[in-house]
């Protein structure tokens, strides 16, 4: 059975995988933020994140990198094309969390699909975004689109991901971790010396 992880799990999960991937900390921040809100949607997050750390795309196609771009243009108005983004997904949750936080609209336009603009969406096509590997991406804050709370649907459940997925994650986050040194073994929780703090 595949683990099922709390969504602070997830976020801490993610973070130290982008971190022992060797994203500066701002950015796995951003990764381990944007990780929790693809699952609390029900998105495979765990799979487009490895794929990302894998593949380390350019800056240019990088999803973390211009999500924290349209995250920042969040409390103004600004239009942005993308020429070539992977796992475009990812931009979702920044620009998303940006604009709640500022009362700001937005619109997306995804490979084909679009995302808030008008008319009024009742439900993002969250699996369809999923499922893109990359695409050209046009990005509008501000204006006469209309930010609907509503558009992206929770999942029901804890998230759930398979353990080999897990397992490379924990890979990654393991790179963060500091080397046992014989000084340390020795006065580490279950040495052989006495503990008597």
């Amino acid at each position: 059975m595949p683990p099922d992880l709390s969504l602070n799990e997830v976020e801490g999960l993610a973070q130290k995988a982008a971190r022992g991937a060797g994203l500066a900390w701002g950015l796995a921040d951003d990764a381990g933020r944007s990780a929790r809100w693809l699952a609390a949607h029900g998105v495979d997050w765990a799979s487009s994140l490895l794929a990302l750390l894998d593949t380390s795309p350019p800056p240019s196609s990088c999803p973390l990198l211009h999500g924290c771009l349209l995250a920042d243009s969040a409390a103004a108005h600004a239009q942005f094309t993308f020429a070539h983004i992977v796992a475009p997904v990812w931009l979702l949750p920044p620009l998303f969390l940006a604009a709640a936080q500022h009362g700001q609209a937005f619109a997306l336009h995804i490979g084909g699909i679009d995302v808030g603009g008008m008319p009024p969406l009742a439900a993002a096509p969250l699996p369809a975004l999923a499922a893109l590997e990359s695409a050209q991406v046009e990005a509008r804050i501000g204006g006469a689109a209309p930010l609907l709370p509503f558009a992206f649907p929770l999942a029901q459940g804890r998230p759930r991901i398979a353990a080999a997925l897990a397992a490379r994650l924990n890979d990654y986050a393991a790179r963060t971790y500091v080397p046992a040194s014989a000084q340390s073994r020795a006065r580490g929780a279950g040495s052989a010396t006495r503990d008597d703090d």
